[in-house]
């Protein structure tokens, strides 16, 4: 037997239905749509960039936490980090 459906619609159907014998669970991903951030403005970016060096952050750090909230990548933002860095020095 092969049946689909979200979890919810898995918790109900199983709590009516006493599955028989051994049974595997498989559990698809975020849809890509509802997982993509949005990506920010460079703007945004930069002015992220400059508050980052006078918190002591790292330009990896940086690079790191902003890739997750920003939609730019790792190696976009750490380029973009590292001459922020050094223009500030």
């Amino acid at each position: 037997q092969i049946w689909r459906g979200t979890l919810s619609e898995a918790c109900e159907y199983f709590t009516r239905h006493e599955p028989r014998g051994e049974f595997t669970l498989v559990i698809g991903g975020k849809e890509p749509a509802l997982c993509a951030v949005a990506r920010w403005s460079e703007e945004h970016l930069m002015s992220a960039l400059l508050a980052g060096p006078e918190a002591g952050e790292s330009p990896s750090k940086l690079a790191t936490r902003l890739a997750g909230e920003s939609g730019w990548s790792r190696r976009e933002i750490y380029k973009l980090a590292t001459l922020v860095k050094s223009r500030l020095s």
